[in-house]
């Protein structure tokens, strides 16, 4: 598929400049606000000085204490031109796929924007459970009140590594001309890395915000069908209850369907509160609700679930990019968001976050998500990918105060640990395979037995 690809790619980098996108490049050139890390910036004016394609993106705010967020800076091996019309060639859905797995691969991280309220970095690492590798750099480039702005660089020796063997990359270039490339890429990422340190400085800092907190008192709306495709409207499913968990899941996820279970007999205590449960079963553009329908409702069946559920709605921004599976909102009887959504499955938090609002008590951001009681006398750690794929040869690292147990997920995606006593144990993953990103995550066990689920990015 590469040579098929660099071939196609070779001709592309012959089409003249695309005028829409030079429209576009140039509305883009205004300020933009970044409310997670509290900037206002115009980094335009960094991307406008490379040749190849550059973007930042900032990631999904995890609830912790220090603050703690980031964002991303992505470097690419061709400009943003060549990237569309490489992806308009794409004839289906299979074609896309392979398309967007190889732009991604001639792409990679350079740095990273981090912000925190911690006192210093080392408490805002921890806060995470990240820890710097060999290569990686931060630098405190800027300070504004209590708040702390980072640069993190990182390596790209496998990057640079595609334009030392061009042909084995896919690229139908000379070594003559890889090399120039790679010269230019290196000053590109130089420069792109010096350029935002140098534009946290100067830029407009803003008060850095989770965007979650900003959905509460937002309306959730929407029509959808549900899995037999009779319509449903939002205003029908949640004016009945008091409050309405909606629990957003897919059939690939097993975090997800390993709560159904609980959620079903948590159901049954909602109700005698006059609340409920509403579940939104999201699988993606690209999948038919034909393709998964079996799947889905012998799930509900094998797990007794008696809650409506209805196939995810297109269009709704709040279904849309949520950064992680099950998401969990919780809604008034007009379907207005009360609190913090829940990223992550915790099946122990739930009923706890809707006794709290019933009560009219505050309710804080949950944190404990990840792991469920499983009740068995052991500790289960389950690896996925992002696709609902098992992932074998995840080296697991599993720690209470005093020692370590080291497991080796299997074709399932498990690692097992046996261990004498039910208490919360830490866990980490020490080394994934090749095909896939190293998670710096650390994860923690419920105090009972219980799974952890674990998702891995692909590499680039």
């Amino acid at each position: 598929m590469k040579r098929f690809l660099a071939t196609l790619l070779a001709a592309i980098l012959l089409l003249a400049c695309i005028p829409a996108l030079a429209e576009a490049d140039a509305a883009a050139s205004d300020a933009q606000t970044y409310p997670s890390i509290g900037l206002v910036m115009d980094d335009y004016s960094i991307y406008s000085n490379c040749v190849n394609h550059v973007s930042m993106e900032t990631l999904p705010v995890e609830h912790h204490d220090p603050y703690v967020a980031m964002a991303r800076v992505i470097y690419y091996a061709m400009p943003l031109t060549d990237i569309i019309a490489l992806e308009a060639t794409a004839a289906n859905d299979e074609e896309r796929d392979e398309i967007d797995d190889y732009i991604a691969y001639l792409s990679t991280e350079v740095g990273y924007i981090m912000v925190s309220d911690a006192a210093d970095q080392d408490a805002m690492l921890n806060a995470i459970g990240a820890e710097l590798k060999e290569g990686v750099s931060i630098q405190e480039v800027a300070t504004e009140g209590s708040w702390h702005y980072y640069y993190v660089t990182i390596p790209t020796d496998r990057f640079m590594a595609i334009y030392d063997n061009p042909q084995d990359a896919g690229l139908n270039i000379t070594e003559e001309e890889a090399a120039a490339e790679k010269e230019r890429a290196a000053e590109e990422i130089k420069a792109i890395n010096t350029g935002f340190q140098a534009l946290i400085k100067e830029c407009e800092h803003i008060t850095p915000e989770d965007p979650t907190g900003e959905l509460i008192g937002q309306t959730i709306r929407f029509e959808a069908t549900d899995l037999d495709g009779n319509p449903v409207k939002s205003e029908d499913l949640f004016k009945n209850n008091k409050i309405t968990l909606v629990n957003v899941w897919g059939t690939w996820c097993g975090a997800c369907t390993g709560e159904l279970g609980e959620l079903a007999e948590i159901y049954k205590r909602l109700q005698e509160k006059g609340c409920g449960i509403v579940g939104v079963e999201s699988e993606g553009k690209k999948v038919a609700i034909a393709d998964v329908k079996d799947d889905a409702e012998a799930l509900l069946k094998e797990n007794n679930v008696t809650y409506p559920n209805v196939w995810c709605p297109e269009g709704v921004s709040f279904f849309e990019d949520l950064g992680g599976y099950p998401f969990n909102y919780f809604v008034d009887s007009e379907g207005k968001i009360l609190t913090f959504p829940i990223c992550g499955a915790a099946i122990t938090e739930y009923e706890t976050v809707i006794d709290k609002l019933l009560a009219g008590e505050k309710v804080e951001p949950v944190t404990n998500t990840g792991a469920q009681a499983n009740g068995e006398s052991k500790y289960n750690v389950i690896v996925y990918d992002t696709d609902g794929k098992p992932v074998e040869g995840v080296v697991i690292q599993f720690c209470d105060d005093t020692s370590c147990a080291f497991q080796t997920t299997n074709a399932e995606g498990v690692a097992t640990f046996p261990v004498a006593e039910a208490k919360v144990y830490d866990v980490h993953v020490l080394s994934a395979p090749d095909a896939y990103r190293q998670d710096e995550q650390s994860y923690k066990t419920l105090a009972d037995f219980s799974d952890v689920t674990i998702f891995l990015d692909k590499a680039e």
